[in-house]
């Protein structure tokens, strides 16, 4: 069973327009520590669709959940 693909892409504006203006529920998510935004889409067969867009520092405007700002799993470990 595949879990997901994964896509290199460009100009996560267009999707964002694209999918809104189709009614498409989509889930964005910005890694500014690794200049990475990506967008999670599901086809009509279920499967995630990945898209990721490197290089991005500031994506506000597009939306997403900013995981640099989330607890780190190895914040309450010790070694």
């Amino acid at each position: 069973m595949v879990d997901h693909i994964a896509f290199l892409a460009t100009e996560p504006g267009n999707f964002i327009r694209r999918f809104k203006a189709r009614g498409l529920d989509f889930q964005p998510r910005s890694l500014p520590e690794f200049d990475l935004y990506q967008i999670f889409v599901k086809d009509p067969n279920g499967l995630t669709i990945e898209l990721n867009f490197f290089g991005l520092k500031d994506v506000t405007d597009w939306g997403g959940e900013d995981y640099s700002q989330m607890p780190q799993a190895t914040a309450g470990m010790r070694a």
